[in-house]
């Protein structure tokens, strides 16, 4: 759907917070850019780290200055 409706940062994180706030289960979001058309940006990973019931990420990246950066961006929240 993206091909068609490119979303903005804030239409994703929005999409998270609110599946987030739906259900009390700790959330983990997924990033997988090998198989997405966009990758979660480093600024809306941080926005969402202070959603409480985030509490993990997995990143499938290859890129280690992006895999460095995730931990100082949450600073432990997730």
């Amino acid at each position: 759907m993206e091909d068609y409706f490119p979303v903005a940062d804030d239409g994703v994180y929005d999409y998270f917070k609110d599946i987030a706030e739906a259900v009390a289960l700790p959330r983990v979001f997924y990033t997988k850019p090998n198989f997405q058309r966009s990758n979660l940006r480093l600024a809306v990973i941080g926005r969402l780290s202070h959603i409480l019931n985030i509490q993990y990420i997995k990143n499938a990246s290859t890129n280690a200055g992006r895999l460095l950066s995730i931990p100082n961006r949450v600073s432990g929240r997730v």
